[in-house]
């Protein structure tokens, strides 16, 4: 289940924000770090993306979340 959200238009899905330009290309925005494994000897973080839902949360190598060392700070701090 999700929270509702109101929507103005009926049957309408609003769409997921669309990433951020940066110098080295586009990023999509983490709201937080959820979790963590190591698979096949590598480091991976469960991502929360911004807009999406939990359905997406994506499990991402350590250098795909590099930039994101607050969020990377208040995970390990948990």
């Amino acid at each position: 289940m999700e929270p509702y959200q109101d929507n103005t238009i009926h049957n309408s899905i609003t769409p997921p924000p669309p990433p951020v330009k940066h110098e080295d290309g586009l990023e999509y925005e983490v709201v937080a770090i959820l979790d963590s494994k190591i698979f096949r000897n590598k480091l991976y973080y469960l991502v929360d993306w911004l807009g999406y839902s939990p359905s997406e949360h994506t499990w991402e190598l350590v250098e795909n979340v590099a930039n994101d060392q607050a969020l990377l700070e208040d995970f390990h701090c948990q």
